[in-house]
Formats: structure tokens, C-alpha cells, sequence
């Protein structure tokens, strides 16, 4: 603002409030998302989901490549719903000693979480990044 008010001179003082309105409806939109995500997450946890799904995959004894498939299934199919972050705290920290049982090395189950998680930023119905970008292209 400092910038674009004094140094480029591209805003007026007129302009400040549609910024201001404009940041403020941005900004609204992600944090009711995450808001929302987060009960979500509360209740995930609340209900034991987690627990629930690594008793479920023992019950498999796949091998390290059916296991990590499963996970990046769980992955993705938590961030569709959950922002990354609490997907990481509540169903990572489940899932790493699953892995590790399975002969997946940390650093690979990091990496199917990450990319699993992402594809799940811009997909509906949570899409954290689809819904930003779509408020900003109107």
C-alpha cells in the first residue's frame, strides 16, 4: 500500500476503501474455509477416524506398494474435505507407523502425502486454491 500510495503512485486515497473491501472478501473466503475445516478435523479426530482406518489397513497386510497406494487414496480422500495442515497433524501421524511396518521409507511417505494433499487443494468440494482463484477471476 506504502508503494502504490507513495513511490508508484498507481492508488489514490478514493481507492482504498474497494482495496480494502476487495482484501477483506479475499480473505474471508479462505478463512471460512479453513474454519470449517477445522471442525471437520475436530470431529475426525473426536470419533476416532484415523485409528479406525489404520485398524482397517492391518487388516490387509499389503506390501510396501499397495500400502502407499492406500495411503495416497486416504490422503487425497482427507484433503478433498480437510486443509493440508490438519490433514498432516491428525491422519499423518497415524499413518507413519503404518508405513513404516510396511517398508516405506519416510521421505516416500512424505511425498505421496504432499502430492496427494495438493491434488486435493484443487479439488471440489473443499478446494482451498479453487475457490481463491475462482473469487479473484470473478
Amino acid at each position: 500500500m506504502i508503494l502504490g500510495l507513495f513511490v508508484y503512485r498507481t492508488i489514490s486515497v478514493r481507492d482504498l476503501g474497494h482495496i480494502f473491501y476487495d482484501s477483506g472478501r479475499f480473505a474471508s473466503i479462505s478463512l471460512f474455509a479453513i474454519g470449517t475445516v477445522t471442525a471437520f478435523g475436530w470431529l475426525l479426530a473426536f470419533f476416532k477416524a484415523p485409528r479406525l482406518i489404520v485398524e482397517w489397513l492391518t487388516l490387509f497386510q499389503a506390501g510396501p506398494f499397495e500400502t502407499g497406494l492406500i495411503i495416497a487414496a486416504l490422503f487425497l480422500l482427507f484433503g478433498l474435505f480437510i486443509d493440508g495442515i490438519p490433514t498432516i497433524i491428525i491422519l499423518g501421524t497415524v499413518l507413519m507407523p503404518v508405513a513404516a511396518g510396511a517398508c516405506i521409507d519416510p521421505i516416500v511417505f512424505a511425498n505421496i502425502g504432499i502430492i496427494s494433499l495438493s491434488f486435493g487443494l484443487v479439488t471440489p468440494p473443499y478446494g482451498l486454491c479453487l475457490l481463491i482463484s475462482a473469487a479473484i477471476a470473478g
